[in-house]
């Protein structure tokens, strides 16, 4: 029996095309995403729009340019190139939008860098390590001085895993800071109170003056102690002082209120005296 020769076949890999940026007998350019997915890009839009995409200063007819983001990222950052109605931020999901705003700074789409900005901004408090990482490499210092507290009760461990390298030192001086203030507050020593009723297995043991003297000196000491144990030696506890007070007032009968006042007063006047993160990088 004669043997049959089978050719190899070869396997031919359809081209991907945007269907929005497909009409390549007018691009100028065709940029191949990192999933390959091409899009057909008229350089006219590009030059008008933006101030970093490659390689404008040359004929690129027919050629074909690789970049690193995604067909989902670039589809939605060329709409923002050309002249029609840009696509709603609003509506992406926050894993959509990051990228998007990173491709935006990278290339200087100017539009889509505001748009992207005022979104992000909005989502604060959820993901506010991604929202910090962002703000502080692009320089957007408001937004790293509203992310940075938000994360004040985050382990350091966690934030190691959460920020890049280059914030870490910053962080911990940061942190540092919070540690501080939060010290300070522990160690409050309020004047000798006003003697309160006390258990009379205290008050039968002493005479009048005696007790009055014991009671209050007790009674500044355990405010001293229900403070510090609420605060519970986390920096995020400065940031619910009516919490803590709480706490102080249910466990000290009749403490008064302007002792508290004063602590709580000076408490918020160091919290605020603490250097914004956007100074420390």
């Amino acid at each position: 029996m004669d043997s049959v020769e089978h050719s190899p076949t070869t396997e031919v890999t359809e081209k991907k095309t945007s269907e929005r940026f497909s009409d390549s007998s007018i691009a100028d350019v065709t940029f191949v995403s990192k999933d390959g997915v091409h899009f057909c890009i008229q350089k006219k839009y590009m030059e008008a729009t933006s101030g970093g995409f490659p390689p404008l200063e040359f004929d690129t007819r027919g050629e074909i340019v690789p970049l690193e983001e995604s067909s989902k990222t670039l589809e939605l950052l060329f709409q923002f190139m050309y002249p029609q109605r840009p696509p709603r931020v609003a509506d992406l999901d926050f894993e959509v939008l990051v990228p998007l705003a990173e491709a935006a700074e990278k290339y200087e789409v100017f539009s889509a860098m505001e748009f992207c900005y005022i979104q992000i901004s909005a989502t604060l408090p959820e993901h506010a390590a991604a929202i910090l990482t962002y703000a502080a490499k692009h320089g957007y210092a408001e937004l790293v001085d509203a992310a940075a507290p938000l994360l004040i009760s985050f382990p350091l461990g966690d934030i190691a895993t959460s920020l890049p390298e280059n914030l870490l030192s910053s962080w911990i001086r940061y942190y540092g800071e919070w540690i501080n203030v939060l010290q300070k507050a522990c160690a409050f020593d309020p004047p000798i109170l006003d003697p309160f009723p006390v258990p009379t297995s205290i008050g039968e043991a002493m005479d009048s003056a005696r007790r009055r003297e014991v009671v209050a000196k007790w009674k500044s000491d355990r405010c001293s102690e229900v403070l510090a144990h609420s605060l519970g030696g986390k920096v995020s506890s400065l940031q619910d002082l009516p919490r803590v007070l709480k706490t102080v007032t249910s466990a000290v009968p009749k403490i008064s209120k302007n002792i508290l006042e004063k602590w709580e007063q000076e408490v918020n006047r160091s919290v605020a005296a603490i250097p914004k993160f956007s100074i420390l990088l």
